[in-house]
């Protein structure tokens, strides 16, 4: 009896350290922001393959593709008004 109440000791102490490590894990996931690309007045930045727009301080984001193709490299307009990123839509990488 003594040996079971270890053994479901050890099955709930493995199930919380799976439940925390997965948790820790998808933490870590959304801060992996790539390739930002700066405005005066907003921040452009690659997450999970589509383009993101948000203020400088990095509030209120907003997809800006939602392609299932990866886009990638954005760049902002000298006047900060229009955003170039390239893709790859068609089986070839365009701007």
């Amino acid at each position: 009896m003594q040996l079971r109440g270890s053994l479901v000791r050890l099955f709930a102490f493995f199930l919380l350290y799976q439940c925390t490590a997965a948790h820790a894990a998808n933490e870590t996931e959304t801060r992996l922001l790539r390739q930002p690309a700066v405005s005066k007045d907003h921040l452009a930045f690659v997450f999970g393959g589509d383009i993101w727009v948000s203020d400088r301080d990095g509030r209120r984001p907003v997809r800006v593709t939602a392609h299932p193709a990866p886009e990638f490299a954005p760049h902002f307009s000298p006047d900060g008004r229009w955003i170039a990123f390239s893709a790859t839509y068609d089986g070839n990488t365009d701007v």
